[in-house]
């Protein structure tokens, strides 16, 4: 039986990257002290966005509704799942319910995220970095948290992360220092708030390639609570983060 079950698959890529972040995350002196992780990489769920902004095509939740169905079996009482893709937490409710009637603990990325910046010294504005699928659902304003206000860039600025994501998406091809630089000045144009990565695509870029800016990156916010929440000891490897606030959160 397993610890931590993984929604991936959006993307492929986005879904190693999570994998190793908590493997970082996780103080642990041998193979053993890990959390034992199964993750369903089904990369043929519909793209998200699409479907949000047209209600055309399958539902991604069929996908995600058959990852949870699998989980049902092969997870330990009171595992924790969590699910790559920011723009599919448009789902949370759906995932939550059928999760609980599972005996499971869904970590939903959006709310856990906006809830370490509450708590933590940064500034309270936030701008959220993502798809145009999360920016149209509202998928970060879904949580209430006093004291943050959450915004979005303009139509024309989230285009132009939302090809940033698609470029990131095409692996074949994709200059990822070219693309971390692109993002990075669109940022300074943005001006001065704190950042969220809210698509997993833009956690596989360098951040030290962003610039000065306030950055949390949903990913990192995801791993550290899937450690935590698992019962695993957390290993601060960046220090833009608290470790007090993961643990109490």
């Amino acid at each position: 039986m397993y610890d931590i079950g993984i929604i991936g698959g959006m993307g492929p890529k986005a879904t190693s990257i999570l994998f190793d972040k908590i493997v970082n995350f996780t103080d642990a002196n041998c193979d053993q002290e890990h959390p034992s992780i199964i993750i369903l990489d089904n990369s043929k769920i519909p793209d998200r966005t699409h479907y949000i902004l047209t209600k055309q095509g399958s539902s991604p939740f069929d996908g995600i509704d058959e990852a949870l169905d699998i989980f049902s079996s092969v997870l330990k009482p009171q595992g924790t799942i969590g699910m790559v893709c920011n723009t599919a937490h448009y789902f949370a409710k759906l995932i939550d319910k059928k999760a609980k009637l599972y005996g499971i603990s869904f970590i939903n990325m959006p709310e856990y995220t906006l809830k370490y910046i509450a708590l933590s010294n940064l500034n309270k504005s936030c701008c959220v970095l993502c798809t145009q699928g999360t920016k149209t659902a509202k998928i970060y304003n879904q949580t209430n948290h006093d004291g943050l206000e959450i915004l979005y860039p303009s139509d024309k600025q989230c285009e132009e992360v939302q090809s940033i994501i698609y470029q990131i998406k095409d692996t074949a091809n994709v200059d990822y220092i070219k693309t971390a630089l692109k993002l990075a000045r669109l940022m300074e144009k943005i001006g001065d708030y704190t950042f969220i990565l809210a698509c997993t695509e833009l956690s596989i870029l360098d951040k030290s390639l962003l610039g000065q800016a306030s950055i949390v990156d949903a990913m990192d916010i995801l791993s550290m609570m899937l450690v935590n929440k698992s019962g695993y000891r957390i290993k601060m490897v960046d220090n833009r983060y608290d470790e007090k606030i993961i643990r109490t959160m």
